[in-house]
């Protein structure tokens, strides 16, 4: 990754990067496994399998789906994960980290897999939506991918701007790649550290890092 003077702007993911809302997930697909009496996920195990798009990975962990029921347990998912995520919080530095680029006049979006309307919700929660230019998430809960966001993003308010992404997922790594933009993974989200390395990417295991890297 270049000197930070070559950077005008952040795309920031979501789930696992700023929200710290790993445990929160699997309470919340261990609810639904329960009911189909399949094995509940440990962390490890969910770490090991997570990926995108979740309904793979929703079949990778047991779940076999027919006509519409992929739809329904992703609704299902959404209102026990709303209810779990209650209690989760930021990660350590997010409001820091958000701060120190505000001020350094680097501009910050979101770049989510995310329903947007949960998303902007947890965004006033944690009183932070002021720190971001936009706010790209989906218009549903499926959580197919967010690539599509980013490449319209990059045609149309992001021409020109020399942008890279901080997540917290392979599929991070994959959606800056098609974005064309350089990537930085955080450690402490939903993939295991050596999957994180094994993109290539620059990993870290504390998002407070990220200021002695740019």
């Amino acid at each position: 990754m270049a000197k930070r003077d070559r950077y005008d702007h952040i795309l920031w993911d979501w789930n696992g990067t700023l929200f710290d809302d790993i445990e929160e997930n699997i309470k919340a697909i261990n609810i639904s496994l329960k009911k189909k009496n399949l094995s509940p996920l440990t962390k490890e195990k969910y770490l090991q399998l997570f990926s995108f798009p979740i309904e793979n990975f929703y079949k990778k962990i047991g779940f076999e789906f027919e006509d519409n029921e992929y739809q329904i347990l992703a609704h299902e998912f959404i209102e026990n994960y709303k209810k779990e995520s209650m209690s989760a919080h930021l990660h350590n530095g997010v409001k820091e980290l958000l701060d120190y680029f505000h001020k350094k006049r680097i501009g910050q979006s979101i770049l989510s897999a995310s329903e947007k309307t949960i998303l902007e919700e947890k965004l006033s929660h944690f009183d932070i939506k002021k720190y971001f230019e936009d706010i790209l998430a989906l218009d549903n809960v499926y959580a197919e991918s967010k690539a599509h966001l980013g490449i319209e993003w990059r045609k149309t308010k992001g021409k020109g701007k020399k942008a890279f992404m901080i997540g917290d997922t392979a599929h991070d790594f994959d959606v800056a790649k098609d974005m064309g933009i350089d990537c930085i993974l955080f450690s402490g989200g939903h993939n295991k550290k050596e999957d994180l390395l094994n993109t290539g990417a620059i990993v870290v295991d504390n998002l407070i890092d990220i200021k002695d890297i740019l």
